[in-house]
């Protein structure tokens, strides 16, 4: 099975409709599971569909009996184990500069009025599940970067005793990297797609941007903190950088010795 694990703002848009117009003869299964519950849900009470904590990703689809080919979405990192046969892969994205990115995206989009959304679209549909995580993103960039420290990254939120929150990679790197066949970089994107098309067989080209987020300001509020926050993320961002330009490096020299 195929399985791109796609992070939010790590050109998760741009990568999938690519990929879905390459695999388009593959039996696809897409997740977009961006909250877990981490209490006990009252039946009927919260209007968030979750698949049960801890089960794995489908490899068969029981409503059209089907084998998948090509899981996609953002999903916690825990529910993929490689086995046999898998090509995974995800992109990552600078942890400091992604941060800013999902703040000034979902501050655009999520708090815009409903009527430039239209009725039974995403946007509507996320205001109406996850009021608080809107009402979070709606503070200016100091508030909500002061909510995300104050908290030690670990936003929560008690709905009437049930309390939910994003799961880790919202804002983290995924903690199984080492487990995937490729693990792209955003900001190497032409090496990245080169390596990942040579994986899987097909011609991906980085020709435009799909679904880019509003501009944002020079000087952004709160970097050295957010430095100093997501170090350990930074150092495994750098580390996957570095490894891409030598992996890189090395098919250069080969392709020009032969």
């Amino acid at each position: 099975m195929i399985v791109f694990h796609s992070l939010p703002k790590a050109a998760r848009r741009f990568l999938t409709v690519k990929l879905l117009a390459e695999l388009r003869r593959k039996r696809t299964k897409q997740y977009y599971e961006p909250m877990q519950l981490l209490s006990v849900q009252p039946p009927g009470q919260l209007p968030i569909l979750f698949e049960p904590a801890g089960e794995p990703l489908s490899r068969f689809d029981l409503t059209h009996l089907r084998k998948i080919d090509f899981s996609f979405g953002v999903f916690a990192a825990e529910r993929f184990q490689h086995v046999a046969g898998d090509y995974s892969f995800t992109f990552i994205r600078h942890p400091v500069d992604r941060f800013y990115s999902a703040y000034y995206y979902g501050n655009h989009h999520l708090t815009c009025p409903p009527a430039q959304s239209g009725v039974g679209t995403g946007r509507v549909r996320y205001r109406e599940r996850y009021p608080e995580m809107v009402a979070l993103f709606s503070q200016d960039l100091a508030g909500f970067v002061r909510h995300f420290l104050d908290c030690d990254g670990q936003i929560r939120f008690d709905r009437d005793g049930t309390i939910y929150g994003p799961i880790d990679e919202i804002f983290y790197l995924p903690k199984n990297l080492d487990q995937h066949d490729m693990v792209g970089v955003v900001e190497l994107m032409d090496q990245s797609l080169d390596l990942l098309n040579a994986g899987l067989g097909i011609r991906i080209a980085n020709d435009r941007r799909i679904n880019q987020g509003p501009p944002r300001p020079t000087r952004l509020w709160g970097r050295a903190a957010l430095t100093r926050f997501f170090a350990k993320d930074i150092a495994s961002f750098e580390h996957y950088r570095a490894k891409l330009a030598i992996a890189r490096a090395h098919e250069t020299r080969a392709a020009a010795i032969f």
